[in-house]
C-alpha cells in the first residue's frame, strides 16, 4: 500500500526536498501552496498539487478532501506554510501587515492542521515547521 505525504506550503525549497525524498521511497506526494508559489516553483512530476491559501480554511478543506479522494488517507503531513513580514520596530509596524502575518503564519497553521487531521491514516503523523524568526528577532 502506498503511503501519502501532504506538504502544506510545500512548493519552496524544504517542501521540494521532502517531496523528492518521499517520491524516491515510493510515497505519493501532494503539495498544497499558493497559486503564485506553485507557478514560481513548479512541483516535481512525482507530486500532485493543489493551489490554496491557508487563510481560507473552507478551500483548504475542499482541496484536502479532493486529494485524499484521489490518493487515500494521509500517512504523514508537514505543515510548512508561512512568511516573514516587514522588518520594522513593533511600534512602527502597520496594522494590516500585523494581521497578515498572524493570519498567514498562526491561523494558517491552525487551519492546515484542522484540514489535515480528519484525513490522517491510523498511525499517521503531522509535523509543524516554524521559522527561527519566531524565536529570535532579526535586527532592523
Amino acid at each position: 500500500m502506498t503511503k501519502t505525504l501532504a506538504l502544506v506550503g510545500g512548493a519552496g525549497g524544504i517542501g521540494r526536498a521532502l517531496c523528492s525524498k518521499a517520491a524516491e521511497r515510493g510515497w505519493a506526494v501532494v503539495i498544497f501552496d499558493l497559486p503564485a508559489s506553485l507557478k514560481r516553483h513548479p512541483t516535481p512530476d512525482a507530486a500532485a498539487h493543489h493551489p490554496v491559501d491557508v487563510t481560507d480554511i473552507s478551500r483548504l478543506r475542499t482541496e484536502m478532501r479532493k486529494a485524499t479522494d484521489s490518493v487515500g488517507a494521509v500517512s504523514g503531513a508537514v505543515l510548512l506554510a508561512g512568511f516573514a513580514g516587514p522588518s520594522v520596530p513593533l511600534a512602527d509596524g502597520d496594522d494590516q501587515d500585523w494581521s497578515s502575518i498572524i493570519d498567514g503564519n498562526l491561523t494558517g497553521t491552525r487551519n492546515a492542521a484542522c484540514a489535515v487531521a480528519p484525513h490522517l491514516a491510523d498511525g499517521g503523523a503531522m509535523v509543524l515547521i516554524g521559522s527561527g524568526l519566531g524565536h529570535y528577532a532579526r535586527p532592523n
